[in-house]
């Protein structure tokens, strides 16, 4: 029994000296020491790596596009350091993508990746309709002879005036996160994609952060179009009418990423592209959110979690949409996203959604 004690307290032993050996690479972290850094400007970051106690560990900075392709890699040192010395494509290269920053110890990708967004000058969006009264080759005359349906659908158009030439003035440095939405029918996880939209998924992440999402119910579902087809449910106003929002409003951005089942986008009133604030919709289908590309901001998609949509679709609902007894997000956290060479840009989730009877 003696002989067995020592074994067991050994096996303790070497399991807390081996816990204490990944508990430190766990905690290491690449992270911006300051948010906005203007435009030839040292980029302040802190690398945060364990002190090596025999021999010094292999530190890796790796510069990757946001699918993973690595662009530059270059080794460092822990403790303060300047991104635009070690990478110094950052200033000189013209035109740069949103790019991620990996930190790499001992061949060991650690932490979630630092996300470095350009600061440049957005594209200015108007509704269809304000479009053709500015454009001085389209005749009043005309637009006033179009029949109401067609002056409707044009005021639900959105028309994007890319800058020219655009200016770039920065970056913007933070540490890229994972969205958890606690749902009364359990939890949804939330991949950002700030290669689509970078400008939305910082304000989406600021509000969740800031605890805007706190009971907040889903004031709008729609299991099936007018066409039997999935749509969306919706969420992001405290006051649940669906006319809230967090005080302030978002200008349009356009986004490359589609919508489809699982893909997050803010929601904004028909009329005017720059009024998203804090609502947002989660897709229920590619088949009826096609018409949505190009006229709402898509930023995020759901990697977990497509059985408490299918469960929040299938909630009861009234007039317009209007749940009778609403789910809520009783709260929105973060945690750190994965590394990359944990993940690769996830498809949307596969939907779990019965087929829904047409309205």
């Amino acid at each position: 029994m003696r002989h067995t004690h020592i074994s067991q307290t050994s096996f303790a032993l070497r399991l807390c000296i081996l816990v204490a050996a990944i508990t430190p690479l766990a905690s290491a972290q690449v992270t911006p020491r300051q948010s906005l850094v203007g435009i030839n400007r040292p980029i302040p970051v802190l690398i945060d790596a364990p002190k090596p106690e025999a021999q010094p560990a292999h530190i890796e900075l790796v510069l990757a596009s946001t699918d993973g392709h690595v662009i530059a890699r270059t080794m460092t040192a822990p403790g303060k350091q300047d991104l635009a010395h070690l990478f110094p494509l950052v200033w000189t290269t013209a035109d740069i993508p949103v790019l991620y920053a990996q930190l790499i110890i001992d061949g060991n990708h650690i932490g979630p990746p630092l996300v470095i967004q350009p600061l440049e000058t957005p594209a200015r969006a108007e509704d269809g309709l304000t479009a053709r009264v500015r454009n001085e080759h389209f005749l009043l005359r005309e637009l006033a002879a179009l029949p109401q349906a067609k002056l409707d659908e044009l005021a639900r158009q959105t028309t994007v005036h890319a800058p020219n030439p655009p200016v770039r003035s920065g970056v913007r440095l933070w540490i890229d996160q994972r969205i958890i939405l606690e749902t009364d029918a359990g939890e949804i996880e939330l991949a950002l994609r700030p290669d689509a939209a970078p400008n939305t998924c910082y304000h989406f992440l600021q509000l969740v952060n800031d605890g805007l999402y706190t009971q907040v119910p889903f004031h709008r579902v729609i299991a099936a179009d007018a066409q039997g087809r999935p749509f969306l449910i919706q969420s992001g106003d405290p006051t649940g009418t669906g006319a809230g929002g967090c005080g302030i409003s978002i200008d349009f951005e356009p986004s490359t990423l589609p919508h489809d089942f699982g893909v997050v986008s803010m929601a904004r009133k028909p009329d005017d592209p720059n009024s998203a604030s804090s609502q947002f919709f989660i897709c229920l289908s590619r088949e009826a959110c096609a018409g949505l590309d190009g006229n709402y901001t898509a930023f995020a998609q759901v990697v977990r979690g497509q059985d408490v949509i299918a469960t929040i679709a299938a909630t009861p609902t009234g007039a317009k949409g209007r749940p009778i007894d609403p789910p809520l997000v009783q709260r929105a956290r973060t945690i750190p996203a994965p590394t990359l060479a944990d993940r690769t840009i996830e498809s949307p989730a596969e939907p779990l959604l019965p087929k829904p009877t047409p309205r």
